[in-house]
């Protein structure tokens, strides 16, 4: 039977965002196992069915060549059906980010056979992303003002929350990449837009692949590949919340654990709930690195096709 492919896109997306909420022990995040005070696993899981309308509607629109003016809508469309599904608050906003220009992207290809070769996925990521136009930056800037009143905080230009920001926008008729550049340092997302996914393709995606080849085990590769990327960048969460020398600190750590195994080994098992402990302690959040390791997962599941441990392999 042939699956239409904004169908199957948005399958393999929801799918990636429904193990990454499961996956555990996830230092310092909800899982299957701990909460927030504000949130659980199933604000989580009620969010993630909520995007499937929005995934299919971005990748049909890449396979009509028609996502200029859309696919910013498609993501707002999403925060506001977060918003009112559960009410934990934000649970995916980075994760969104990453996910609708990989959707796009997957709909411009239209196969599997297309989604397996990884740098074609990944330039036409690249693709999407620049051809979006000012009408698609407003519409993602909006969805930031929903999540956050301090946008991307005290910065030049980019306030979120002042009219003239998107008057600037319309008239300068800027793109989002034109108005994400100079924040590259300070946010791992808007690094990934800058970066061509380098963190979700370079760091998280392979190290989930190695992983799954040395344990079969999607639980445990997962657990390292976000490790791996705790490791390689302050996350945006935690630096902004706390500092950036409390992100550098978890970066230090989060490669001791990793060096010792990780998930993958008792040693590595025992660091990993130390990291765990201190992260909850603290209440250090590493959020974006977890957006990354949903957008990975998204690739694995598109290019797998299924939730094998074969097909994965």
């Amino acid at each position: 039977m042939s699956i239409p492919v904004g169908d199957e896109v948005a399958r393999c997306l929801v799918t990636a965002m429904l193990v990454e909420s499961t996956v555990s022990p996830k230092p310092g995040l909800v899982d299957k196992l701990h909460k927030f005070h504000e949130m659980d696993i199933l604000n989580f899981q009620a969010s993630s069915v909520a995007f499937y309308r929005w995934f299919r509607l971005a990748a049909i629109s890449g396979s009509r060549h028609a996502w200029r003016g859309r696919l910013g809508n498609y993501i707002l469309n999403a925060v506001e059906d977060m918003l009112r599904v559960q009410d934990g608050g934000n649970t995916h906003l980075g994760a969104l980010l990453l996910s609708f220009p990989l959707s796009c992207a997957a709909g411009v290809l239209g196969s599997r056979n297309e989604w397996r070769k990884t740098e074609k996925l990944r330039r036409t990521i690249k693709k999407v992303l620049k051809t979006m136009d000012w009408r698609d930056c407003t519409c993602i800037l909006r969805s930031i003002a929903k999540i956050s009143p301090r946008g991307l905080g005290r910065v030049p230009f980019l306030d979120v929350n002042r009219q003239e920001t998107y008057k600037l926008i319309e008239n300068r008729k800027a793109t989002i990449l034109d108005v994400f550049r100079p924040y590259e340092k300070r946010d791992e997302i808007i690094g990934e837009y800058i970066n061509n996914y380098s963190l979700t393709f370079d760091v998280c995606l392979k190290s989930l692949k190695s992983w799954l080849k040395k344990t079969n085990d999607i639980e445990i590769s997962s657990i390292n590949a976000l490790l791996e990327v705790m490791s390689k960048r302050p996350d945006t969460h935690i630096s902004k919340k706390s500092g950036i020398e409390s992100a550098r600190i978890v970066m230090e750590l989060s490669r001791r654990v990793l060096k010792a195994g990780g998930a993958a080994t008792r040693d590595g098992q025992r660091m990993l709930n130390l990291l765990d402990e201190y992260l909850r302690k603290n209440d250090f959040r590493p959020g974006s690195s977890a957006d990354v390791l949903c957008a990975s997962l998204a690739v694995l599941f598109l290019q797998s096709g299924r939730l094998s441990r074969k097909a994965l392999l």
